[in-house]
């Protein structure tokens, strides 16, 4: 996930939704197989919530493979996996979906992406658009959908439905609008900063825009499919029903603030820096603080005719780090817009001039936490010389935790105008957050923020 979570929710509310309708209440056992630690747990009415996986970490989560559950028996009233089965090999796809039934006992949910011809290829046109956008990185967990193959639905229903004395199974999502929002999502993650869109579009959707991609109509070309089974009696008759406003017209309306907001003025100018104007001096607190000042610092008034960084930092994002502090999709983090970095990051650079000096400004809250933080830098033209270019690393140690702020400056040598682009690649020490802080995230990353600055000597 990058800064929509409108893939997400699509699944998570469809999953809500499913667990209402079938009367799942706070004293149920739940198993997430395949779900390591993420957000699912606040969309389940229940404490006893439970995941299993190879990754991630916690005082409820089980440390095995899909195909070989940890877990006795029918021991979970409820079973469910979500978006996990296309990330292992398909000659395991049938063991998977037997050990869901095998520990199920009263309700099963299966939902995720499944094979067609056309989400082939909206799939492999994200992946393509990825590398244009981050200097030929590929798309980590889609390229796993492509090298694995996604599910094939007939056999995940033939699978499933045997195990099941009640059973219904569904499309969902609809793959032209899954495949619009993730090009969307790519360009705001490569640098278009419209922290209002995003927080817009994204709460559009967690209010209104999933419940149109619940139950798709028949012909419509779906991206997800949702299988839900019971092992004794009836499944309720209600569950494949369409949520949604009884006037249509309403949810039509719910729409008009993204017009609006795509309408309105950006409070950032197309690097990501706030403008100069009396509406993005509101609220005061950021927009002119440490970020501001450290760029003065750096670049000196000297041949600048504005304060702002040329490009921001962008790393792949494999989940988004939701909440309050630093991790939120607010404009700012200690004075400057951010975008959130994985333990690597890769930027394009299109050399200015003749020579110069790359001054980066990074911070991380690993820094803050600990007191430093290595990072490694690694500079060559995109059409260089084969091999891997020299890394260079150092120790980010923030001043206090009221300018966490570190420059690291690299002179540009042989390099001018019209020279292929630069590549810089960022490595960081990773770190988890659950080992710092009381909260159940225990990927291990290394997040840095920052900006990049090009001087002409």
């Amino acid at each position: 996930m990058g800064s929509l979570s409108i893939d997400r929710e699509q699944r998570y509310k469809t999953i809500q939704l499913v667990v209402q309708r079938l009367g799942l209440t706070a004293e149920h056992t739940v198993l997430d197989v395949g779900g390591g630690t993420g957000a699912l747990p606040s969309y389940i009415p229940t404490p006893n919530f439970w995941s299993c996986d190879l990754r991630g970490g916690g005082p409820r989560h089980i440390a095995c493979s899909m195909d070989r559950l940890a877990v006795r028996e029918a021991a979970f009233d409820l079973v469910l996996q979500a978006d996990s089965l296309e990330h292992i090999p398909p000659e395991r796809h049938r063991q998977t979906l037997d050990e869901l039934l095998k520990v199920f006992r009263k309700w099963l949910i299966w939902i995720g992406p499944v094979q067609s011809d056309l989400t082939v290829k909206a799939e492999e046109d994200l992946c393509r658009t990825h590398r244009e956008l981050f200097a030929g990185r590929e798309m980590n967990w889609l390229i796993e959908h492509r090298r694995h193959g996604l599910p094939d639905p007939e056999m995940v229903v033939l699978a499933l439905s045997r195990g099941c004395q009640d059973w219904m199974c569904w499309r969902s999502c609809r793959l032209e609008d899954w495949w619009l929002w993730k090009q969307l999502e790519l360009a705001l993650d490569a640098g278009i900063f419209r922290p209002g869109v995003e927080a817009v579009l994204n709460n559009w959707y967690l209010q209104e825009g999933w419940k149109r991609d619940f139950r798709l109509e028949s012909g419509v070309p779906a991206y997800r499919m949702v299988f839900v089974g019971c092992r004794d009696g009836k499944l309720p008759r209600i569950l494949m029903d369409r949520p949604g406003k009884e006037d249509p017209f309403e949810a039509w309306r719910s729409r008009l603030p993204l017009v609006r907001e795509w309408l309105a003025n950006s409070e950032m100018n197309r690097d990501g820096f706030p403008l100069e104007s009396p509406a993005a001096a509101q609220p005061p607190g950021w927009r002119r603080s440490w970020g501001s000042r450290l760029v003065r610092a750096v670049c000196g008034g000297a041949g600048w005719g504005v304060e702002m960084p040329r490009a921001w930092l962008v790393g792949q994002n494999e989940a988004a780090l939701m909440g309050e502090g630093w991790y939120d999709r607010a404009p700012s983090w200690y004075g400057f817009p951010f975008r959130e970095s994985f333990p690597e990051a890769t930027l394009r650079i299109d050399p200015q001039g003749s020579g110069g000096i790359l001054h980066l400004l990074v911070a991380s809250p690993l820094a803050v936490h600990r007191g430093s933080q290595w990072i490694d830098l690694s500079l060559q033209k995109e059409r260089g010389l084969p091999g891997k270019a020299p890394k260079a690393r150092y120790y980010l140690a923030p001043s206090s935790e009221e300018c966490p702020w570190n420059v690291v400056s690299c002179a540009l040598e042989g390099v001018k105008a019209g020279d292929p682009p630069l590549i810089l690649r960022i490595e960081c020490e990773a770190w988890r957050h659950g080992d710092l802080e009381a909260v159940a995230d225990f990927r291990r990353v290394g997040i840095v923020f920052g900006g990049l600055i090009f001087r002409e000597c």
